[in-house]
């Protein structure tokens, strides 16, 4: 830094050492200066505005998002960013509206789709989230948290086919969880199926008799 103060990529490593260092007032005043004499750079201002995000200071980093994105529109995590400090705003139209955006752009990310479906449940939209949810997982099928989603919404819609299809490939993924036979138990009794509920939690604590859950699901 002593050697080439004003040299981007100094500057850049100098804020994340600082920030890093939880040096903060530091990290903020190097962000500052880059951001005055590189006011082109697109990386500065996502930078500035992530940090921004993580102090709570979402007007500035609203504001360092939306600029970077002007500079460079394809930037992906500056519009990821951006979402994600609408959603953490509760702007969910706002964050709807980005997340569009970003499936328009990356059409087969799985994190626009099942963040863009997520987007829409909690705004009502549960048939919109649904077929976003099912987007996702056409795109990515082995993720696992995409398809407890699913199975949420089938429950909902009194779909205990759907919703039993789906926790049964959650164990598939993942056949050393605990915690996906403890879900899956819940969802089977859901169904009326106790028998079937019961030798999950059975298995469950097998596997982990200390666990209170399945005592008390027992």
């Amino acid at each position: 830094l002593e050697l080439a103060p004003h040299h981007p990529v100094v500057l850049y490593t100098a804020a994340l050492t600082h920030w890093t260092n939880d040096e903060l007032g530091q990290t903020m005043d190097l962000l500052n200066e880059a951001v005055e004499r590189l006011d082109r750079s697109a990386g500065f201002y996502y930078l500035r505005g992530s940090f921004y995000r993580e102090r709570d200071r979402y007007d500035r980093a609203i504001e360092d998002l939306e600029r970077a994105l002007e500079l460079q529109p394809n930037a992906r995590f500056s519009l990821m960013t951006l979402a994600m400090t609408f959603e953490d705003r509760h702007w969910r139209e706002h964050q709807c509206a980005t997340l569009e955006r970003a499936t328009a752009r990356w059409p087969l990310s799985g994190w626009a789709a099942r963040s863009l479906a997520y987007c829409n449940e909690q705004r009502g939209y549960i048939e919109r989230a649904r077929r976003g949810y099912e987007e996702a997982d056409r795109i990515e099928p082995g993720d696992a948290d995409n398809l407890a989603r699913l199975a949420i919404l089938a429950r909902g819609r009194q779909d205990a086919g759907a919703e039993l299809a789906y926790v049964d490939r959650i164990r598939a993924l993942r056949p050393f969880s605990v915690d996906d036979l403890l879900t899956s138990g819940d969802h089977y009794r859901y169904a009326g199926r106790r028998d079937e509920a019961r030798a999950f939690y059975e298995e469950a604590r097998r596997r982990d008799p200390v666990w209170s859950a399945t005592h008390h699901r027992l």
